[in-house]
């Protein structure tokens, strides 16, 4: 999609800091009962594809569609673009330093919780 590609890892991107369903810098980084972490919208968007409620990851079957927001994944990726975009501001903005994704924005729809 043309948001996960505004948001794909740029070079020197952590890729700890990149959801494995979007391949982009998280923004409502979510773990599952597995304990996984994703992007909230990529796992319901997952779910709602399968029809099951799988770990996307493993395939494991979860027991309950709870997520817990991930606080340290989301400290991580706000650390990350504040380091990179001082970076950036201490080189003039030219290229060869860090390369930071664009300021993230706020998913298109609320996302709902399965019923089971």
């Amino acid at each position: 999609s043309k948001l996960a590609q505004m948001h794909a890892p740029k070079r020197g991107e952590s890729q700890n800091l990149v959801c494995p369903i979007t391949h982009a810098l998280y923004q409502d980084p979510v773990v599952t009962l597995a304990g996984n972490t994703y992007e909230r919208s990529a796992v319901l968007a997952f779910w709602e594809r399968v029809g099951q409620l799988r770990d996307p990851l493993t395939n494991a079957t979860l027991q309950s569609d709870q997520l817990i927001t991930n606080w340290d994944k989301k400290r991580e990726v706000e650390e990350y673009l504040s380091t990179c975009r001082a970076a950036d501001d201490a080189i003039g903005g030219r290229s060869g330093g860090p390369q930071c994704s664009p300021p993230l924005q706020q998913p298109v729809h609320e996302p709902q919780r399965l019923s089971q």
